[in-house]
């Protein structure tokens, strides 16, 4: 039997954990957010196991005005965490494009010929 807190307690850590990899989005930490998106994935089986046992024995974990309160914090902190993602994910794409194309400029001077490169011999 679980004790009826341990639902709100396990929430609670989740919570913290989303808002956790938030913050690291926001700073442009990205090894310190995937870490905390991996935490956050974990604490959320984590309460899904714990609702499955309070739902067994016939209660509702999200019921309480509290929980909702929770649950609520939670959802708008997701949707900032996914917005923070995109955006992190837009950052990315841009600065592989950037060293793709600074790649592809020093690639086209050099030569096959170790002796002189293309841009030597046109200068």
């Amino acid at each position: 039997m679980l004790a009826p807190d341990k639902a709100q307690h396990v929430l609670r850590i989740y919570a913290d954990r989303v808002e956790a990899a938030l913050e690291a989005f926001k700073q442009g930490d990205a090894d310190i957010a995937f870490a905390a998106l991996k935490r956050m994935n974990e604490a959320y089986h984590n309460f899904r196991v714990v609702e499955a046992a309070s739902l067994e024995e016939g209660r509702d974990p999200l019921a309480s005005p509290e929980m909702q309160e929770l649950w609520h914090r939670i959802s708008k902190a997701q949707i900032e965490l996914n917005q923070a993602m995109e955006s992190a994910k837009k950052q990315s794409t841009e600065l592989i494009t950037r060293i793709s194309d600074a790649r592809r400029k020093v690639a086209s001077f050099r030569s096959g010929s170790t002796l002189y490169n293309r841009f030597e011999k046109s200068v």
